[in-house]
């Protein structure tokens, strides 16, 4: 699966910051005010977790994942169950607990070593894909997006002199002035672009046992 609004990522350090260089497609490159020019700057920059100041963010944000993934196995079975064919249905859930049993085994093996970026991103944006009518009382799947939008949008904003300049550039009411070219549907799909960047780069942070397994999955 490839991105629609990133052209690619890296992870740099500015200052004494780590931090990911997120350079984006030419539609989609914000425009800032820098010394009192407006400017198309390309890459954005975002910073990484703080350990102790964002732990209790990044607490519930996990949870929201294991949420999102507990649907999307839901939904899968639910695609299963659809078949009429009952042999071959059998044969679905033979192979996929088989693949369980095997991700099981190696998955204390596969945990320590660092995993594809590219694994996580995908495994998270198959995941948005499926959770996309998520809803669970006044929750929803773009309720769940705002929170992370929200958490992202104090970590995101571009390099001058070797410090992050931090922008409100994820907010609703400022979108339009940072990303003048962007629809509101492709500034949701850039949000979640984003946030499965960020979680991919700095996936040590997040302690979902779910998304765990389902990135072990598609290893």
């Amino acid at each position: 699966m490839s991105f629609k609004c990133i052209q690619s990522c890296e992870i740099t350090t500015v200052g004494n910051k780590k931090c990911i260089a997120v350079y984006l497609k030419p539609d989609f490159i914000p425009v800032f005010k820098i010394n009192g020019n407006e400017i198309s700057h390309n890459p954005i920059l975002l910073e990484e977790p703080n350990k102790t100041q964002d732990y209790n963010a990044i607490s519930k944000l996990s949870i929201i994942l294991n949420k999102l993934c507990t649907f999307m196995e839901e939904q899968q079975v639910k695609k299963l169950e659809a078949f009429n064919d009952k042999e071959l249905l059998g044969v679905l859930i033979d192979r996929a607990k088989k693949h369980e049993v095997d991700v099981n085994e190696k998955k204390e093996k596969q945990i320590k070593k660092d995993i594809d970026s590219t694994i996580v991103q995908n495994t998270l944006l198959d995941i948005f894909a499926f959770s996309d009518n998520y809803e669970d009382g006044e929750e929803n799947f773009y309720t769940i997006c705002d929170k992370f939008r929200d958490f992202l949008g104090k970590k995101i904003g571009y390099e001058l002199d070797d410090a992050i300049i931090t922008q409100p550039m994820l907010a609703f009411e400022y979108y339009e002035k940072y990303f003048p070219k962007i629809e509101p549907y492709n500034f949701q799909i850039l949000i979640e672009e984003l946030i499965s960047v960020y979680i991919s780069f700095f996936l040590g942070f997040f302690r979902s046992k779910k998304l765990q397994q389902s990135v072990l999955m598609s290893v």
